[in-house]
């Protein structure tokens, strides 16, 4: 994740290790790292509005702050299946992809393999054009989430899946999906992120191999 405290621009930025370790890099202060218990892991670094300071998801869903970083509710996650059939991906049991904080940072947006959407703090419901706020609805995924973005205003996001498909929630603007391209570019790929430009209206989608589309 970037800091952005000492310019207001990109000028360092954090690593986190499964096990809670941080490091910085650049201008990005030490803030500390977490010393986890055995059996969870750290799932997600998310920074502050100000870049002065980030929060660290663990696996049983509690935010630890750091910096400037305010107090986020822990999230439920004991709703979680323990088996998911995907159509064409691996089964396996939903888990958490991706903790992003809502835009006061009071609250967060917590999203899962199966495209479930938790909520906590002051996290409202951000719904597509259905008024469905996940992908629940779905009996079948064909291919598990793997990413999420919140929009630059905090009232969309979209989420990508592991074949490179794009859903689109609230004010998030659906720019295409990689199976628009031709399958032999991405039929081996193994799709794991995803950039929004600065206007979002357009999004960059990465392989492991490296290959964007």
């Amino acid at each position: 994740m970037w800091s952005t405290c000492h310019t207001g621009k990109p000028d360092g930025y954090w690593l986190l290790e499964r096990d809670g370790q941080v490091y910085n890099f650049g201008r990005a202060t030490a803030l500390g790292s977490l010393s986890l218990p055995a059996g969870r892991t750290a799932i997600d670094i998310e920074t502050t509005a100000s870049g002065c300071g980030y929060w660290v998801f663990d696996s049983v869903g509690v935010f630890h702050r750091f910096g400037d970083a305010a107090i986020i509710p822990q999230a439920n996650l004991a709703g979680l299946v323990s088996f998911y059939d995907f159509s064409v991906g691996s089964d396996g049991a939903e888990k958490v992809v991706s903790a992003i904080p809502s835009a006061s940072g009071k609250g967060a947006y917590v999203f899962t393999s199966i495209g479930r959407v938790i909520r906590t703090g002051d996290a409202t419901s951000i719904t597509d054009s259905n008024g469905r706020e996940n992908l629940l609805w779905i009996p079948r995924l064909n291919s598990p989430i793997v990413d999420a973005r919140l929009t630059d205003t905090g009232t969309g996001y979209w989420l990508l899946a592991a074949d490179g498909g794009i859903f689109s929630f609230g004010d998030a603007y659906f720019s295409g999906a990689v199976p628009d391209y031709p399958i032999a570019q991405w039929r081996n790929e193994e799709i794991i992120s995803f950039s929004p430009d600065t206007d979002g209206r357009g999004y960059v989608v990465v392989a492991k191999s490296g290959r964007a589309w």
